[in-house]
């Protein structure tokens, strides 16, 4: 979910993620205050704790008017509200070791004695609610953890379980609306307002959860849809640790996302969409004080024709049968409820809101309200609609007949009471909103304004042209007929990089995109990318992370290798090795073969078999120089697999530190040389489009 300001009907310009652009118009009173108290404490002052006075006389109206909370609540809800997020992050369903993980957490990292401004604090916790004890909670802000040195082991191990995809740092309620949506292994998927990525990702893990128990990619697929180019490319960035050949990214306006035909050319090609909309971002206070200065009852209202535009766009593009999960991180119901309102109200019985008690049933939640009061944009409260005086006016101050509360026959066929909403003092909290809508018949048509008038043309946006020298594939790792060549891909004639994707992206979604001409950011998996033997010849190596894709077809290059071996290769990455330095059985079998690459999977010195999971990551990718050997592997790729290693109790620590006093490590940046010569050279699997992307938008609840 993205934040906004407010002249935006979806065409903006400029775009923040997780930050607010709303500006003081001329003329309005300065009513809003946010006053820092001073404190003894300089360091904590320095590094950005101080404590805040949080005050917005028309906040506090407004939502005491609402009844969100009830009056005995109040101080509670604005004291929390005052307060920062704690820390809270979810282990993958990827991830091949997450007993260890909860295990370091239960020792290593319990800080029973911790104290903090003379606070004592209370250890890292699982959120009950989180399905497999899978969700945890600490109440240190992150930035602290960032700041004390006291902590800087946790947090090193934190952003190393990031980058290799093994947990996400993620604001516990921006977690629950991909688990209402109850994505499977079979289901299309569109994620309309993608970006930065954390609900996509998860959206992915559900959808590969089956391929861990099985070893069987989905059958489904994920879109994952941002309006701005730099978000999207952002987009590409967070999925890649789920490296997932079911995701497209595209980059389009929500509202008019093109409508794709299903193959039994019924309305709607998705059986799940989460709609996660534009919004002023209330719910989101504790993380961004900033919205206590800037808050005014306008900013609700000139969102909400963008976010019912939205909404009803997504109902169209489901298929009948599917559900779609609408939320926002807002309070406000002129944002939520009213939205809803108005969507049952033109679906004409088309869709129902779904009763969801019985979903994280121990997550404390509030029930959506079917009354509330309306304030026009000078906060002056309006009780019903009037069409004539609205009129007068004017366009940019009229209210919507759409913002009022539906009437009494409407509230009990809506059971708006059905919707969730999430406040800070409950479960230590943001702010959210979210309800779940089943399509039980095919909705009306939009208005040709909101469904039409897509920009044609690829101004942002990648070609993904079918792949023609597969024979060369083929004949240099003898691939089974079993792979399919048809998911192969490339982005230029060259054909320098090829991406592999699931057969229901190649043969269902691809080909309907490109016939709407539709602008897709990114796709696929690479798998293979071309490599200038230096000798007027080339190959296609392989990439990490393609590898377990290829592995499983290839009956030629690929090497079983003992605990050692394996771990040896880890020590060594993104340096030149001889083959002397490899055990007598490998060094034989590399020098006898081949120039090119090769996957060297791990196979246990004690006997034990993988697990699925660990047969997917165990796998190293070496390319066999004339005379040397490089490990192929990127710094995430290296942490995950060395990680797996002592999970499983298989890392020799004394190797380690007989390969530091060898080669000890030069001062230098890791992963960014650039592929050399013969030897192969180091390769960075992260994609250009991927860069500077700071570890904020990691920790982003949107």
């Amino acid at each position: 979910m993205e934040i906004i300001g407010l002249h935006i009907c979806g065409r903006r310009k400029r775009r923040t993620m997780g930050k607010r652009n709303f500006r003081k118009r001329k003329g309005q009173k300065g009513e809003n205050t946010w006053n820092k108290k001073s404190r003894s404490d300089g360091a904590d002052r320095e590094a950005g704790f101080g404590e805040w006075v949080y005050k917005n006389e028309q906040f506090e109206k407004y939502y005491t008017d609402q009844a969100i909370v009830g009056t005995e609540e109040w101080d509670t809800f604005l004291k929390h509200l005052s307060l920062p997020l704690p820390t809270t992050f979810r282990i993958n369903n990827s991830c091949a070791y997450e007993d260890k993980i909860k295990e370091r957490i239960a020792t290593d990292f319990k800080y029973e004695d911790l104290e903090i401004d003379g606070e004592k604090i209370a250890p890292i916790s699982t959120m009950p609610w989180y399905p497999d004890g899978k969700g945890f909670q600490w109440s240190v802000e992150r930035r602290k953890i960032k700041k004390l040195d006291i902590l800087s082991d946790f947090q090193k191990w934190l952003v190393n379980l990031s980058d290799s995809g093994d947990i996400t740092r993620q604001e516990a309620v921006s977690m629950i609306p991909p688990l209402v949506l109850g994505v499977e292994s079979h289901h299309k998927v569109l994620d309309m307002c993608a970006a930065p990525g954390s609900k996509t990702s998860q959206l992915l893990e559900s959808l590969h959860d089956d391929e861990s128990k099985t070893g069987k990619m989905p059958t489904g697929l994920i879109v994952a849809n941002d309006i701005d180019i730099k978000r999207a490319y952002m987009l590409t960035h967070q999925t890649k640790r789920v490296g997932s050949p079911a995701l497209v990214i595209t980059c389009h306006e929500a509202q008019k996302f093109p409508l794709l035909s299903s193959t039994d050319n019924k309305q709607g090609f998705f059986d799940r969409i989460l709609c996660d909309a534009p919004c002023s971002g209330d719910g989101t206070m504790r993380k961004n004080p900033l919205i206590w200065q800037k808050w005014h009852v306008r900013n609700g209202l000139s969102l909400h024709p963008l976010q019912l535009s939205i909404v009803k766009h997504g109902a169209t593009l489901l298929k009948v049968g599917g559900r779609m999960c609408y939320s926002t991180c807002s309070f406000n119901p002129v944002e939520n409820e009213a939205v809803v309102a108005e969507l049952l109200r033109w679906s004409n019985g088309s869709l129902r809101l779904m009763d969801m008690s019985n979903i994280l049933p121990k997550l404390k939640r509030r029930r959506g309200i079917s009354s509330w009061k309306v304030y026009d944009y000078d906060m002056v409260e309006t009780a019903d609609f009037d069409e004539a005086a609205e009129a007068a006016k004017g366009r940019y101050k009229s209210l919507p007949a759409t913002v009022f509360p539906p009437t009494a026959d409407e509230v009990a066929s809506f059971h708006l009471d059905r919707c969730m909403r999430c406040v800070p003092q409950d479960e230590n909290t943001g702010g959210f909103f979210i309800v779940l809508i089943e399509k039980v018949g095919e909705t009306p048509s939009e208005n040709a304004s909101s469904a039409a008038g897509q920009q044609k043309g690829k101004k942002h946006g990648e070609e993904y042209l079918p792949f023609n020298e597969y024979a060369s594939i083929q004949t240099t790792y003898n691939m089974s007929p079993t792979f399919e060549a048809s998911q192969l891909f490339t982005r230029s004639d060259s054909g320098r990089t090829v991406n592999f994707v699931t057969s229901s992206v190649s043969k269902e979604l691809l080909p309907a995109m490109k016939a709407l001409d539709m602008k897709v950011v990114y796709t696929g998996i690479k798998v293979f990318e071309r490599h200038e033997l230096g000798i007027g010849d080339s190959t296609y190596r392989l990439t990490q992370s393609g590898a377990h894709i290829a592995l499983p077809h290839m009956n030629t290059r690929k090497v079983t290798v003992g605990n050692r071996d394996f771990q040896y290769l880890l020590e060594r990455r993104g340096e030149l090795l001889q083959f002397d330095e490899l055990s007598d059985e490998l060094a034989g079998v590399l020098k006898a073969s081949p120039l090119g690459s090769y996957v060297c999977t791990l196979a246990r010195d004690d006997g034990v078999a993988l697990t699925i999971p660990e047969k997917l990551l165990l796998n190293i990718v070496i390319w066999r120089g004339r005379n040397t050997i490089n490990v192929m592997t990127a710094k995430p790729d290296g942490f995950a697999l060395t990680s797996t290693m002592k999970a499983l109790g298989l890392y020799d620590d004394t190797l380690t530190q007989e390969v530091l006093e060898k080669f000890p490590k030069k001062d230098q940046k890791e992963d960014k040389q650039k592929p050399a010569n013969d030897e192969g050279g180091t390769v960075n699997d992260i994609e250009d489009a991927a860069k500077d992307v700071s570890e904020e938008n990691e920790d982003s609840a949107e």
